[in-house]
């Protein structure tokens, strides 16, 4: 068995297993009826993958190997998988209604030809365009048809994966700064990530929100919603770094309301607290 399978497999069980405790953690469950979701043969590979995730603290089980739970930092890490393949399908269903609708804000995307371009399910797709209607960044009513909107377009413009526009490809890899950092056509940036926790900005975070609420322009009660939701998000996950889910989920909220302030006229950088706000979750470069 490849590594990359092994992974797989070992992220398998964990997020299937969350699903099975339903948000019930008080009992545990049934480990054949877990092997058979997996595919698994009990006696052999659900052991073999089991083990070790036990040995790693994020399940556990008492007499024997029938009955099986996550550990409260099983739970964690099967949670952040979750987030992290919603975001990244997320991501790719956004980059193809920007591509079917080439990059124009308002241009009408047809929903059953999303799905057939996708490959995913209908139920899938719908999930997530729902998702992506709360984000701002697609206009959904539910319909046959759905279009992009500028938020939408700009999320995907800033991720550097545009797509077929015949530019440049900029790409970047995760690692230690020696010296000055670097990123061009075909270049590569180093980057240093910052892992201070999130709770060292939250008096920050607060003090922007109240700020932002004096303020009058179109779309602040969007822009103050965002916000909150990144509030909320640190404040039950003061410990969380750059490398949880609760950063990212964070980084979303922010770069949304950044996109509608812009959008209203504001002038990012000579706003009170955002500078140190939106440098504290998006510029690692050290």
């Amino acid at each position: 068995m490849d590594v990359r399978h092994q992974k797989k497999l070992r992220e398998d069980f964990l997020v299937t297993l969350l699903e099975m405790h339903h948000g019930n953690f008080s009992s545990d469950k049934n480990t054949e009826e877990l092997c058979k979701k997996l595919g698994l043969d009990y006696n052999t590979n659900c052991s073999a993958i089991a083990l070790p995730l036990q040995q790693d603290g994020l399940v556990s089980w008492g007499a024997g190997f029938a009955w099986i739970s996550l550990t409260p930092k099983g739970r964690q890490e099967a949670e952040r998988i979750v987030e992290s393949r919603y975001a990244v399908k997320a991501q790719r269903v956004l980059q193809k209604i920007y591509d079917m609708s080439k990059g124009i804000p308002g241009e009408i995307v047809v929903f059953d030809s999303l799905v057939k371009e996708l490959g995913m399910s209908d139920d899938e797709v719908t999930g997530i365009c729902i998702g992506l209607e709360e984000e701002g960044f697609i206009k959904w009513p539910g319909g046959d048809v759905l279009e992009i909107k500028a938020r939408g377009c700009r999320a995907i413009d800033d991720s550097g994966r545009k797509q077929g526009s015949g530019g440049d490809i900029y790409h970047t890899t995760i690692g230690k700064v020696e010296g000055g950092a670097h990123i061009g056509p075909g270049g590569t940036q180093n980057i240093q990530i910052n892992y201070q926790p999130v709770s060292e900005i939250i008096p920050q975070l607060a003090a922007l929100i109240e700020s932002v609420k004096g303020e009058q322009f179109d779309d602040r009660d969007e822009v103050v919603r965002d916000l909150e939701i990144a509030h909320q998000v640190a404040l039950a996950n003061p410990d969380a770094t750059a490398k949880d889910g609760a950063w990212t989920r964070i980084q979303t909220k922010l770069t949304a309301a950044k996109t509608t302030m812009e959008l209203a006229g504001f002038v990012i950088k000579t706003y009170p607290y955002w500078p140190l706000v939106w440098d504290f979750f998006h510029q690692h470069v050290r």
